[in-house]
């Protein structure tokens, strides 16, 4: 039982550090539509962390990774 609630209390301090955006924030972040958001998530080129069934979320922390990761695919 400890170990179950440690590794939840680590997963959701893990969460907590980075904002969580919603699908329409990342979207008017990049300036692209909420769809393409979904796709990019489908894709698995932005990691979502699921709040509840119905509530997904970006971390602010995944949307910098592939933000960095397409810098540097553009170099």
């Amino acid at each position: 039982m400890l170990c179950c609630w440690l590794y939840r209390f680590l997963v959701l301090t893990e969460v907590t550090v980075s904002r969580l955006l919603t699908y329409d924030e990342v979207a008017e972040r990049l300036s692209v539509s909420r769809s393409t958001i979904t796709r990019l998530v489908q894709q698995g080129k932005i990691l979502v962390t699921r709040v509840s069934d119905r509530s997904p979320r970006i971390a602010e922390r995944d949307l910098e990774r592939y933000l960095t990761a397409l810098a540097e695919a553009a170099q």
